[in-house]
């Protein structure tokens, strides 16, 4: 404060404004350090009372402003640093049936997939093994890495974020995959597989994918739908499907038997014509 040539102590200062003298100090240490200032130089000559008292109001009002500040920046860091959870969704009991036999399914793939002597390294939770054959599945469908989310891997796995959270910390523990954070690169997290037996589980789910490929392109553009009473085709299912439900009613198609029995006959009839064609000429030249 000797820097500021209207501080002459309390006595100096006859005419000023308290709240614009405190209020440019930019910290509470700065404030802390006004008033000692402040008690340093107080006399108790006449006017000083009044003075000591309109900076020690405002000193006070200008410290809850700072912590008021400070809190706030604190709140808004901590908001960027960790962000809101995910609001909860709360399943119907038809919806969590399914997830389960989903999980189950996937469960029993890894394991009839895996060799006896390495099914003991497999965990025994089945949401684990679940998250596992998921991994395994994604991981066939790019360059031997699974680069997908929680949520993905939890949707299709059928269990939740934090179980997908706590089955790949058990999974990393146990050295089955390793995860890749891309946290620091500012990218995505990549898993992949570290045992042999998972490798070749991801190989043989990557030639299933081939051949279902394979399967759609010799097949495209129809698609296969199923329904009672077999495997039909689009194409061949619009008209009996959309008659029966609209209730018009469609022409019969003829059948193979009749149609073999009229091409039959128009090729017995022709070559009758033929015959009395050829014989014509001959009963006119008798």
């Amino acid at each position: 404060m000797d820097e500021n040539p209207a501080w002459r102590g309390p006595a100096g200062l006859s005419n000023f404004n308290a709240n614009e003298i405190v209020g440019r100090l930019p910290t509470i240490a700065a404030v802390d350090s006004l008033m000692r200032d402040l008690w340093g130089r107080y006399t108790g000559a006449p006017g000083e009372d009044e003075i000591a008292e309109a900076l020690s109001s405002a000193a006070a009002v200008r410290r809850q402003e700072l912590r008021d500040l400070a809190q706030a920046g604190a709140a808004k860091r901590l908001a960027r640093r960790f962000p809101p959870p995910l609001p909860s969704i709360s399943k119907t009991l038809p919806e969590k049936r399914v997830a389960a036999g989903r999980r189950r399914e996937l469960a029993d793939f890894l394991v009839h997939q895996m060799p006896l002597a390495f099914i003991e390294r497999l965990p025994k939770c089945s949401s684990a093994r679940a998250v596992l054959a998921v991994i395994c599945r994604l991981s066939a469908r790019s360059r031997n890495r699974c680069d997908a989310s929680i949520n993905t891997i939890a949707e299709m796995a059928g269990v939740s974020r934090s179980s997908v959270n706590q089955s790949l910390k058990l999974l990393t523990e146990l050295r089955l995959i390793c995860i890749d954070s891309g946290r620091l690169r500012g990218t995505v997290s990549v898993i992949r597989v570290l045992a042999s037996p998972l490798e070749k589980l991801v190989a043989y789910c990557r030639n299933r994918l081939r051949g279902w490929k394979r399967y759609r392109s010799e097949n495209a553009p129809e698609q296969l739908s199923f329904f009672e009473g077999g495997v039909q085709k689009y194409s061949q299912k619009e008209d009996s499907y959309n008659s029966y439900h609209s209730g018009t009613p469609v022409k019969p198609e003829p059948s193979n038997g009749l149609s073999r029995r009229i091409k039959a006959s128009a090729t017995a009839i022709m070559s009758q014509v033929c015959d009395v064609g050829r014989l014509r000429p001959s009963a006119r030249s008798a």
